[in-house]
């Protein structure tokens, strides 16, 4: 779920009903919100384009300049992870399954996933499997060239391990990705807080 910010509006997309491996959903919603009535409006999108996986758990950011939603990976039907990557076009109300360049992660759900708006690309650190195993690695997505690159850390910096689930956002404040929690294991878990200021060549 995100929020348009020159729109008032929030978009949602795919997800599950918690019922087993079976339920997941490929629809788009839109939700308008009129601030002096005050009311909220919901309506159901019917893009054109490609067809958008049936997933819940992807990695997701959108991007606000050019009015995108950007997604890679998530579970499908059978709870098996997968390595796709969709853009949602906002302004034609249609999907594209790119086919990128550059080093693709490997199929993974539950990633650490945020936009970055000043360095225009989808930040992904770590996730899960198809097994529930985590998953190290710091990737960045250009959604123009349509390219993915390993992002290596700086020296002197230490990345958080096999990690999924966390809580991650971009912070203009910092100008840096910032990360909070998330599970280490099938059954393990960390409140550790990181920032991450990222630099693309």
């Amino acid at each position: 779920m995100f929020w348009l910010p020159s729109q008032n509006q929030m978009l949602l997309y795919g997800g599950n009903d918690g019922s087993g491996t079976a339920n997941r959903y490929g629809d788009l919603w839109l939700l308008s919100i009129n601030v002096a009535a005050p009311s909220a409006t919901w309506t159901l999108l019917t893009p054109g384009g490609a067809t958008a996986p049936k997933q819940s758990a992807a990695c997701a950011g959108y991007d606000a300049v050019g009015q995108r939603l950007i997604l890679f990976g998530g579970q499908t039907q059978d709870s098996t992870s997968v390595a796709t990557t969709y853009q949602y076009l906002l302004a034609t109300n249609v999907w594209q399954l790119d086919t990128p360049t550059g080093t693709v992660p490997s199929a993974r759900s539950f990633s650490n996933c945020t936009w970055d708006p000043v360095a225009s690309r989808l930040f992904l650190y770590g996730g899960q499997d198809s097994a529930g195993t985590s998953l190290a690695g710091t990737y960045a997505y250009d959604p123009d060239a349509k390219r993915w690159d390993v992002l290596a850390p700086s020296m002197g910096s230490t990345a958080p391990g096999t990690l999924g689930d966390g809580g991650t956002a971009y912070s203009p404040a910092l100008g840096a990705v910032f990360m909070f929690g998330g599970r280490t294991g099938a059954s393990s878990y960390t409140n550790e807080t990181r920032t991450y200021d990222l630099i693309y060549e």
